[in-house]
């Protein structure tokens, strides 16, 4: 029997499979280790999300009933440390507008953090009620 192949170093085709190979994994793991990173990116931004609308939510409920306005979002900014990343938009709604002839003794209060990640826009929005104290 002739022997085909010598076993004295590695021919072409070993190196060009070893290469795809090592190219197949790079990509894998390239793609498994942002996704990681995405999430849990995702998840420390809901997280800081969720955490300003309870401050504004609990700073609402602290302020009388006539301090709740639209003013209320320049006072926030101020008042919390808000970082760059986050965009707060409190929207103040009287549950009376269709309906003049009754009291106006209740607001809606509808606090929105934007924020984006990896080019995603992502919102956490929440709505309470904000009532007429005497």
């Amino acid at each position: 029997m002739q022997k085909i192949k010598s076993n004295k170093g590695a021919t072409l085709t070993d190196v060009v499979i070893a290469i795809l190979i090592l190219i197949l994994f790079t990509g894998i793991l390239t793609t498994s280790f942002y996704n990681i990173y995405k999430h849990s990116m995702l998840i420390k931004f809901n997280a800081i999300a969720l955490d300003y609308t309870i401050k504004v939510l609990e700073y609402t409920d602290r302020i009388k009933y006539e301090e709740v306005s639209n003013d209320l979002n320049n006072i926030v900014k101020e008042k919390f440390d808000i970082k760059n990343e986050f965009n707060i938009n409190i929207e103040i709604e009287n549950y009376n507008k269709d309906d003049e002839e009754r009291r106006d003794i209740i607001k809606i209060v509808k606090v929105t953090v934007n924020y984006n990640i990896a080019g995603e826009e992502h919102k956490y929005s929440v709505q309470k009620l904000k009532i007429k104290e005497r």
